[in-house]
């Protein structure tokens, strides 16, 4: 899918809000179905303790349909039980190259042992799955180690990885806000886009 630049010349050209949004929703869609896009890799944020946790996470899926963001993780992580606690979450997506920052806001929902997960299971390489046969993140150990079951050096070629599968999550993100922030040295340019109840409003923002 061929995609416009957000912010080449920013000022040369003066698309309206809804042309903004169009590229918005294009590079996701890109940054979804292509490991090279900068959008592939994502900051997701949860509030833990009263503070804010951030981590990077992949991002698996953008549907403009259901206005929502996808990314697959331990169904032992942290952020499982933070985002349960507080499912009000955050997303940060940044291309150097272009100087776009997207900071999305949403509402998270969890997904293990359902249709979303075993859906999103099945899509999986047997190299991904092969990542959720490991412990759960966080816990102390007394030396280095990679949390799964086998040396990393020397994986089993025969390797079952379907064990897995009682440790696969996906978390979704259904949008709220999506705040645009276009970087240009001779001054920047941000615009905001609020979702709710299948209408969305938007405007300009100092930036």
């Amino acid at each position: 899918m061929s995609e416009s630049p957000l912010t080449a010349g920013i000022w040369e050209t003066s698309p309206t809000l809804d042309e903004i949004l169009e590229r918005i929703f294009i590079a996701l869609e890109n940054g979804a179905s292509s490991s090279k896009h900068p959008f592939h890799l994502a900051t997701f944020g949860t509030i833990s303790n009263s503070a804010p946790n951030m981590r990077t996470v992949v991002l698996r899926k953008f549907s403009r349909t259901d206005l929502s963001l996808l990314f697959h993780t331990h169904s032992g992580s942290p952020k499982i039980e933070e985002v349960r606690h507080n499912p009000e979450v955050g997303w940060l997506f940044y291309d150097q190259q272009k100087g776009l920052q997207l900071r999305i806001a949403g509402h998270a929902t969890i997904h293990i042992g359902d249709s979303v997960s075993d859906e999103r299971w099945d899509l999986t390489t047997r190299l991904g799955k092969r990542c959720y046969l490991a412990e759960p993140s966080g816990r102390a150990t007394t030396a280095a180690t990679s949390g799964l079951p086998f040396d990393p050096r020397s994986i089993p070629k025969d390797l079952d990885v379907e064990p897995g599968r009682g440790n696969f999550a996906v978390i979704v993100t259904k949008i709220t806000n999506i705040d645009c922030l276009e970087l240009d040295v001779r001054g920047h340019r941000r615009s905001n886009f609020s979702f709710s109840n299948d209408e969305h409003f938007s405007s300009w923002v100092t930036p």
